[in-house]
């Protein structure tokens, strides 16, 4: 029995990345009010890398691709120190959505939107 389910089922087959690479516009929605960033991703297969812009602030960016997951990392500077932000979310078509780790500032929901 447990023969026919592995014969069934096939191998596993890995998503291609989906292709974001370019400008997008990000919104976190905070606890209180939202904050608008910018990023800048170059793509490598599954691999990013780029930039990313607050305001007042830019740092970097990196992160992975897998099919229609994204997961990335900003670091901005500021005053000094470095804010971490890290994204999880999905991809479809020119938007992206998702929940952000705001260091110690807790979570929040992201939706970003190529431009």
């Amino acid at each position: 029995m447990c023969f026919f389910w592995l014969v069934l089922s096939g191998p596993a087959v890995a998503q291609e990345p989906a292709k974001i690479a370019g400008r997008w516009d990000i919104t976190i929605q905070f606890v209180h009010g939202e904050g608008h960033y910018t990023a800048f991703f170059e793509q490598t297969d599954g691999r990013l890398r780029g930039t990313y812009r607050g305001q007042f602030i830019e740092g970097s960016l990196d992160g992975t691709v897998q099919g229609k997951n994204i997961r990335f990392r900003g670091l901005l500077k500021i005053e000094g120190t470095q804010l971490v932000y890290d994204y999880e979310g999905t991809i479809e078509k020119d938007q992206m959505e998702g929940k952000v780790h705001l260091d110690e500032y807790g979570e929040g929901r992201w939706v970003a939107r190529k431009h």
